[in-house]
């Protein structure tokens, strides 16, 4: 597997767990140790059971979960970038929760536990101003579940500051660790449970679960390890787990010091148990996870008011009657939980409150019962962007007006996702985009790499010919899952560095002092910049083995010779891409050589006035230049923002 590609059974993983919480929090209503709950039954000690055996590990999973997650979030964005999104996805939901749905549930608990008698928006104001445990259960003020987003908040902004004080104290990534050393990571958390502890709920011990999930689990060699050792750590988990449950459920005695033994045992193993059979077996895509893929974020801001609401009813209509409530409760929360999903899904603000992206069906409804379905592809430099490299605010109300309709627009460039982003912030491309001409074709809306090309270890040989003739390249490669552009400081020429500058910041940077340094780590794409004499021999012996850009930058008139895998090219991603959605017709927009492949692969092309003759000459016809928003007035003029709903 890629180390860059998203690793699916993460994915697959974190909404198995998610949908553990449906009887996790219907069973906690027949606790048999008296902990306080908006519905309070008669205990039950086989229904209390369903509670201890997930409790350990599955709220401590989700942390290492979200570590990991980190990880591969910050090769694609800022430290600002993270920040807003962490703003988006976890504080603006956890107010919303807060706000909208915790005083229902909290009502809810007044009537049943302490008799209140009054009115739902009479209790809004006791919600408010009645601070006691802050658990819910007489009424009062509480968080309810969404404390895992106000900690996941406060745990993800304090830890983003450590990992950037690291990075800038330590620059190399940390070493595998063995896995005996793996398991004695687990002996601190019992010590950090009453660490900066609210409610039983340790920040300390989650930030702690946070970062080894950021740089333990991460590890491609680590999680070789935990799949090796899975059935063993699954089969000791599970009995530490079952133990666990006899000890403080079922035994008419108290081990307490055992029953703790139990219950860290069952944390920590089983963590690392599930993190290894995920690996080993849920490591897919389907239909089904991709469905809940999209949802499990909602899955858990709604699943515990309608857990309550159904405890609340059914008790009501059938009486103290344990097994047929709990399982009521259980089928109908997720059958109300899901349809809550679907509308939330659905609507705007909806989306904008839970953290979620707005993906309207109905635009994938009018792409779909189009009887032409075309995807419009176009190049980024010299062509959509302006010579300033910003995209025009015609453009992007073009573009936007034309995706928002159902139109299928993408782009295809030479930058990597990093810039590209950056330059066409504001711009709703909400399907696959095509970056380093072809290498990768990524989902601009979950950041998926989807199609990947990397070279092979005969890379090297050509790199050490380069280096003998004194070419000395800007490498880009994948070192430890973490994305770089390397060049040699003291080998760079004038226009390297006209070059480098204009990425200077860049997260990816990395110089280096010789050549071992410079071919480190999963190679893709390789950039050189010097005189036509010296790269043409390479372009001639080397362009029937790898896909090769030669070509004078239309701006700094530098000469370039692009390497990439022979797979990779702006044509290959394409056509797969037009696969991937179904589309019966390409049509595309560039200005340089590069583009060539693209063009004749397309079913029209258009080439903007400033482009270079060689792709003027199989151009289907010239537009308008790119500083005059050619291809933006190009589909304006032929009405396809206007009746893109209605099929192009």
């Amino acid at each position: 597997m890629n180390p860059t590609t998203r690793k699916k059974y993460i994915d697959n993983l974190r909404w198995m767990i998610l949908l553990v919480l449906i009887p996790y929090h219907a069973a906690m209503a027949w606790n048999v140790w008296g902990e306080s709950n908006y519905i309070m039954f008669e205990g039950n000690r086989l229904i209390s059971s369903i509670v201890v055996f997930f409790s350990p590990y599955f709220m401590p999973l989700l942390f290492v979960i979200a570590g990991i997650s980190t990880k591969f979030a910050l090769q694609k964005r800022t430290m600002k970038e993270y920040f807003i999104e962490r703003v988006k996805r976890l504080l603006i939901p956890f107010a919303f929760g807060t706000i909208v749905l915790m005083p229902v549930m909290s009502y809810i608990a007044d009537k049943i536990n302490c008799s209140y008698n009054g009115g739902f928006f009479e209790h809004y104001k006791v919600f408010f101003t009645r601070f006691t445990d802050l658990s819910g259960a007489d009424g009062g003020f509480t968080v309810g579940q969404f404390w895992f987003l106000l900690y996941l908040f406060v745990i993800s902004v304090v830890s983003s500051g450590v990992i950037s004080l690291l990075k800038k104290t330590n620059s190399q990534a940390p070493k595998t660790i063995p896995f005996w050393l793996i398991l004695v990571l687990g002996l601190p958390l019992p010590l950090l449970n009453e660490c900066l502890s609210i409610g039983g709920k340790s920040l300390m011990k989650y930030t702690y679960l946070f970062l080894l999930g950021y740089f333990v689990f991460t590890d491609e060699k680590t999680e070789s390890q935990l799949e090796k050792n899975s059935p063993l750590m699954f089969g000791i988990g599970i009995a530490a787990t079952i133990l666990n449950v006899y000890l403080y459920i079922w035994s008419d005695e108290k081990f307490i010091v055992l029953n703790t033994i139990t219950n860290c045992i069952s944390e920590w193993i089983m963590i690392i148990a599930l993190m290894g059979v995920a690996k080993k077996y849920l490591n897919f895509n389907g239909k089904i996870s991709a469905y809940m893929g999209k949802r499990s974020f909602l899955f858990y801001t709604y699943h515990f008011i309608w857990v309550v609401l159904f405890q609340y009813l059914l008790y009501e209509l059938m009486g103290d009657r344990p097994s047929i409530i709990y399982a009521g409760t259980v089928l109908l929360s997720y059958f109300a939980t899901f349809a809550c999903c679907e509308i939330s899904i659905r609507v705007p603000f909806l989306c904008f409150a839970t953290g979620t992206k707005y993906n309207p069906v109905k635009i994938r409804e009018a792409n779909d019962n189009q009887t032409e379905k075309c995807l419009y592809v176009s190049d980024l430099d010299g062509t959509l962007l302006r010579s300033d490299e910003t995209i025009s605010e015609y453009t992007r109300d073009v573009i936007n007006r034309l995706t928002e309709n159902g139109g299928l627009f993408s782009y295809a460039t030479a930058r990597s996702y990093v810039t590209a982003k950056k330059v066409t912030k504001g711009l709703d491309a909400q399907i696959p985009i095509i970056v380093y001409n072809g290498t990768f074709v990524i989902d601009n809306a979950s950041e998926e790499i989807l199609i990947s090309n990397y070279f092979g270890n005969e890379i090297r040989e050509v790199l050490t010919e380069l280096f003998d003739n004194e070419i000395y390249p800007i490498v880009y490669s994948f070192i430890d899952a973490v994305e770089y552009f390397s060049f040699i400081t003291d080998k760079c020429n004038k226009g390297m560095w006209a070059f480098l500058d204009t990425r200077r910041g860049d997260r990816r940077w990395r110089e280096v002092q010789n050549t071992e340094e410079l071919v480190q780590g999963n190679i893709f794409y390789i950039t050189c910049i010097d005189t036509k004499e010296k790269l043409e021999p390479f372009f001639e012996k080397y362009r029937d083995k790898y896909h090769l850009v030669f070509e004078r930058d239309i701006y700094t008139k530098e000469q370039w010779l692009e390497i990439m895998p022979l797979g990779a090219s702006k044509a290959n991603a394409t056509l797969q891409l037009k696969k991937l959605l179904n589309c019966n017709k390409v049509v595309s927009f560039g200005d340089g050589a590069n583009d060539i492949d693209m063009f004749k692969i397309s079913d029209e092309a258009y080439a903007v006035s400033n482009a270079v003759d060689e792709l003027k000459h199989v151009a289907t016809a010239v537009i308008e230049s790119n500083d005059e928003d050619g291809v933006a007035k190009w589909l304006r003029c032929t009405k396809l923002v206007d009746n893109a709903s209605r099929g192009m």
